[in-house]
């Protein structure tokens, strides 16, 4: 299982920037522009991330995209929609469902009657469920195609509207405080309002405007632009939730947005004065740039996508060739499946005004996303493709900027093809790359994938060497800090291993109490989580398993993410909690944010696992029934298929088509002997997972882990002999 490399957050964080810089260096090649980037459309389609993938390429190319692709695309996803709906995975179907019939709503495509039998299955099956939301959403796309399929429809639009007034009516009895607020509460209107794509919004706007102006209780006879003056005598909770999202409305209705009347003025004004000064001073003839920014970020937060972009568009004339416009623009493709619009945006803006470093830095952030989309998928050379233009980029940003100005981008190239060069186990690339990069820049997150780098591939004196350096940037940085204590516990064990058992534990302590300390003063929930589960593993490493339990069960009760789960799990497979890995898998499982990779994976981990521990077949029959009924990409359905007896261990290894693919082999082999009881194969197949040097693979982790714990533990004592009487 591959894992994208845990610095990619902070290396997004840290090196987006907002600096605009128009003082380049004076040189010849100023002129050059960036290349076109890379926009194949044959590309691999295997699973959601390639479909995804796939589909950005649709939006690119729009009415020119082959034909070809799109019969390919259309029939993976009937055949993967129908299998999810045998499986009653109904939400994993509307995650492929979604999109694609979004992409066919910008008249690209015409749908296939295959695929509307599908959709009217989708459905059947959420009215059964109750999934106001996504009913909505399905009977939109049915308003647009085949209206005449659903003949109840305005039963089905009064019952949702019922039941959301009832859940109003009944948070209003229950809030003592502020009844007022139930109606802002509506997941109904957020979710419909945010879930609206980029370019779509006409389409919705008779569907959100029947939908809210019924909830609000909007009196008969009222017009859309008397809506306002209502409002601002309305409760106050409904009074910003409804200017919000009549605005919203009021960006696609005609005239609205570029000449409102006084009494639509004075009722805004009183409703929502930060919308309203912003709204009129881009109607000004002094226009300010930084409220264009400020306002579609506070309409793309509170509304969605779907409406920010508007605001760019209409205000465009106001700002002729301005980069904040396109700054602007881009922002509504921030999803997967529109990289490549954003990047085109991007581009034409920098061919008009090359020397806005902020248009650099946003095509540099998503060219670094496309990339580990594709590393995670493993289509190295498509990777290789997004790099080279990465390395493009940072070439002419050097060329126009002095170093100290780009050295974060700098660093981000070297960390993605570090971990590049790792998914290959070309190491010495790696390792050379990290010292280049860090004797230019001195940037801490080099010395954070360079530890990784000689940390598994068991160069531990270097490991240390590293970490040293690390501790001494980290005094004149907390975040450095951070994650120089997130590594302790591998830090620690390089120490053990050197033979400096007190040194690590002290090692061990000290990251501990620091974690302690933090979880005091942050307020961020996930990462109050994630404090906690690090916590837990130091102790888990220090043999005190009781308290890294303790800590574990409050971080599930913390509404942890997927990978924080994922996490825990992990950790409590390599040190044999049986009962707990059992109820965190089940939690894992009823995720509805994890991903079918995620589940299939944590599920081989736990068939084996329960088979090396003698675990009832009732126990193990969630375990079962997920890897019996899997269907995924061939790889995937291999291992699932090797999981439960159906494959031959020598089989897998030879289908395995990259080393990544044989890491995986050879540890699922490994495990399942050792399951066997044959404890001698398994650890011989461990180390020749980590002499592949696959670092970023969870098996790779396992492996290391299999082998240090049993380097732990005691020697089995000698048993006395007895001389015959």
């Amino acid at each position: 299982m591959r894992i994208v490399s845990g610095l990619v957050l902070l290396t997004f964080l840290i090196s987006c920037t907002t600096t605009v810089s128009r003082t380049p260096r004076s040189t010849t090649a100023q002129q050059k522009l960036p290349d076109a980037p890379p926009t194949p459309a044959e590309l691999p389609l295997e699973s959601d991330l390639d479909f995804r993938m796939m589909l950005s390429a649709a939006h690119f190319h729009g009415k020119t995209w082959p034909e070809s692709g799109h019969r390919r695309l259309e029939s993976w996803i009937r055949k993967e929609i129908g299998a999810r709906l045998a499986r009653n995975q109904e939400n994993e179907a509307f995650t492929l469902w979604l999109p694609y019939a979004q992409w066919l709503q910008t008249g690209h495509a015409t749908p296939t009657p295959e695929f509307m039998q599908l959709t009217s299955k989708l459905m059947d099956a959420y009215q059964k469920m109750g999934s106001a939301t996504r009913t909505l959403q399905i009977i939109h796309f049915l308003d647009q195609y085949a209206p005449d399929t659903i003949p109840n429809r305005s039963r089905i639009l009064w019952g949702i509207l019922e039941l959301e007034r009832v859940r109003i009516e009944q948070c209003r009895f229950e809030s003592e405080e502020h009844p007022e607020r139930c109606i802002a509460q509506s997941e109904l209107e957020g979710d419909l309002y945010k879930g609206v794509p980029p370019q779509q919004a006409p389409g919705w706007l008779p569907l959100l405007q029947e939908i809210s102006f019924s909830l609000w209780q909007v009196p008969g006879g009222t017009t859309f632009l008397q809506v306002p003056t209502w409002l601002a005598g309305a409760s106050e909770g409904l009074r910003l939730h409804g200017a919000d999202r009549w605005f919203a409305m009021c960006l696609f209705t005609p005239d609205c947005f570029a000449k409102p009347g006084p009494d639509v003025r004075a009722a805004m004004a009183k409703l929502n004065p930060f919308l309203y000064d912003a709204w009129m001073n881009l109607l000004s003839t002094k226009p300010d740039p930084s409220l264009l920014e400020a306002l579609s970020l506070y309409v793309q937060t509170q509304l969605g996508s779907g409406f920010s972009g508007r605001v760019c568009e209409l205000t465009a004339k106001s700002f002729p060739g301005h980069p904040q416009t396109a700054l602007c623009n881009q922002r509504q493709f921030g999803r997967l499946e529109y990289s490549l619009l954003q990047r085109r945006v991007l581009v034409e803006q920098i061919a008009r005004t090359p020397y806005v470093r902020e248009l650099w830095d946003e095509l540099f952030q998503v060219t670094v996303s496309r990339f580990y989309h594709l590393v995670e998928r493993e289509h190295l050379t498509l990777a290789r493709q997004e790099y080279s233009y990465l390395q493009h980029l940072v070439k002419l940003m050097d060329i126009r900027w002095p170093s100290d100005a780009h050295q974060s981008a700098l660093t981000v190239q070297s960390v993605a093809i570090v971990d590049l060069y790792m998914l290959r186990g070309e190491i010495d690339l790696a390792r050379s790359t990290c010292e280049s990069t860090f004797a230019r820049t001195q940037d801490p997150r080099i010395l954070l994938s360079w530890f990784r780098l000689e940390f598994w591939t068991g160069q531990y004196a270097k490991a240390v060497e590293l970490m040293e350096k690390l501790r001494a940037l980290s005094k004149e940085s907390v975040s450095t800090q951070y994650y120089f204590m997130k590594m302790a516990r591998y830090h620690a064990v390089a120490l053990d291993r050197l033979g400096e058992g007190e040194k690590a534990g002290q090692l061990r302590a000290e990251a501990a109490h620091f974690f302690r300390k933090l979880f005091e003063f942050i307020n961020d929930p996930e990462l109050r989580t994630e404090v906690v589960v690090d916590i837990g593993k130091l102790y888990f490493d220090s043999a005190n398993a009781e308290n890294g339990l303790q800590l574990f069960q409050a971080a599930l009760t913390r509404s942890p993410t997927c990978d924080v789960i994922g996490a825990i799990l992990q950790t409590l497979i390599i040190y044999e909690q049986v009962d707990a890995a059992f109820d965190v898998y089940h939690t894992l499982m009823d995720h509805d944010t994890c991903r079918s990779n995620r589940r299939l994976y944590s599920s081989i981990w736990m068939r084996f696992f329960g088979l090396r521990f003698a675990v009832t077949d009732e126990r193990m029959e969630r375990v079962n029934q997920y890897l019996d009924a899997y269907s995924g990409d061939s790889w995937s359905n291999d291992l699932a298929a090797f999981a439960r007896d159906r494959l031959s261990s020598a089989k897998l290894i030879s289908k395995a088509g990259n080393s990544g693919q044989k890491s995986e082999a050879l540890y699922y082999s490994g495990i399942a002997a050792w399951s066997h009881g044959d404890t001698k194969t398994a650890f011989e197949l461990f180390r020749q997972v980590l002499d592949l040097r696959i670092v970023n693979y969870t098996e790779h982790e396992f492996s290391f882990w299999h082998i240090e714990r049993q380097l732990r533990r005691p020697p089995e004592p000698e048993k006395e002999f007895e001389f015959p009487r």
